[in-house]
């Protein structure tokens, strides 16, 4: 893989988060509940381990692709002063996921599908730069993840001259606060809300159901889509590549699950379940020429999970 180790400085970034979510009252006593939660403490140690994994994407995809707005978005976080030596390990993924996400939501914004979109642990990714620039039929985008990753993007959204109607919503996604503050948010009409990497952390058909439970809603009253990536735990056919099972080994905590039976559990929740391949040409691999056997399977398997509900 990657011979770049990730250099994780976990006190930097305990740190940091300190220094920002100390601040919070003072510096925005009044986001329409964007930065507040009752569960502040617990709230707190969940943000600092997520500071560095948001890093390492925008990073990856700064310095190892050719993703619009990434490089702008890596340098207004503050570029290899702050966050050199860090990588996902996994540069193919990173950017075949976004390039999908983003076709997809394009194609559906264009075809009059939706006008909104709802980001699941939006992390640092340009993706509501990049989308509203590329389809001015977008009128609202709502970002959620942790209040320290929200606090950055927000800063980083002004930096790019993101002009669209921006939400942001803090919290815990298996919490119904949090989904109850995205439904204020929305407009009347269909919403496009989807995840890239999220899924990765449903280690068990119970996270899963819980998750549904909480979107389904959204879903019921507005119509549209949720849209989600194949995720390394949703790539058992990666296994026969040695190299990408030694590091399914090391970041795959839980289950692994057949894609067929993921598309039965999505049907039994009462979901119509689409599978929409991917196979970009991507310009990281000009950068990997080793990497060239593991990009060949993921242009082969790679699919985005398209779920709406049945009639």
């Amino acid at each position: 893989m990657n011979s770049e180790n990730p250099q994780y400085n976990w006190k930097q970034a305990v740190d940091e988060a300190s220094a920002i979510t100390d601040n919070l009252a003072e510096k925005y006593p009044n986001q329409e509940g964007v930065y507040t939660t009752k569960n502040y403490n617990e709230a707190h140690e969940q943000e600092f381990q997520v500071i560095y994994q948001s890093a390492a994407t925008i990073r990856e995809l700064a310095i190892n692709t050719d993703i619009p707005f990434a490089k702008e978005a890596y340098e207004a976080i503050g570029g290899d002063e702050t966050w050199e030596g860090i990588f996902s390990g996994m540069p193919e993924l990173v950017e075949m996921r976004f390039l999908a996400s983003e076709k997809l939501i394009s194609q559906l914004i264009q075809s009059g599908e939706a006008s909104q979109a709802v980001e699941l642990a939006s992390g640092l990714t340009p993706h509501a730069a990049s989308l509203s620039k590329r389809n001015p039929d977008l009128k609202k985008y709502i970002e959620t993840d942790f209040r320290v990753n929200l606090l950055r993007k927000k800063e980083l959204n002004k930096k790019l001259n993101v002009d669209i109607d921006l939400r942001y919503v803090a919290g815990n996604l298996f919490e119904k606060e949090t989904w109850e503050n995205i439904e204020k948010n929305l407009d009347p009409g269909k919403v496009l809300i989807f995840s890239e990497g999220f899924m990765l952390y449903m280690s068990s058909e119970d996270d899963r159901t819980k998750l549904a439970e909480n979107f389904k809603g959204i879903l019921e009253s507005h119509g549209g889509y949720f849209i989600f990536d194949d995720s390394l735990r949703y790539h058992p056919e990666f296994l026969i590549d040695p190299d990408v099972k030694d590091f399914l080994g090391k970041l795959i905590k839980g289950e692994t699950v057949e894609q067929d039976e993921l598309t039965k559990e999505w049907e039994e929740r009462g979901f119509v379940v689409e599978r929409i391949p991917e196979d970009s040409e991507l310009s990281c691999e000009n950068k990997f020429p080793d990497k060239k056997n593991e990009i060949a399977l993921l242009k082969k398997h790679f699919k985005l999970w398209k779920l709406s509900l049945k009639e």
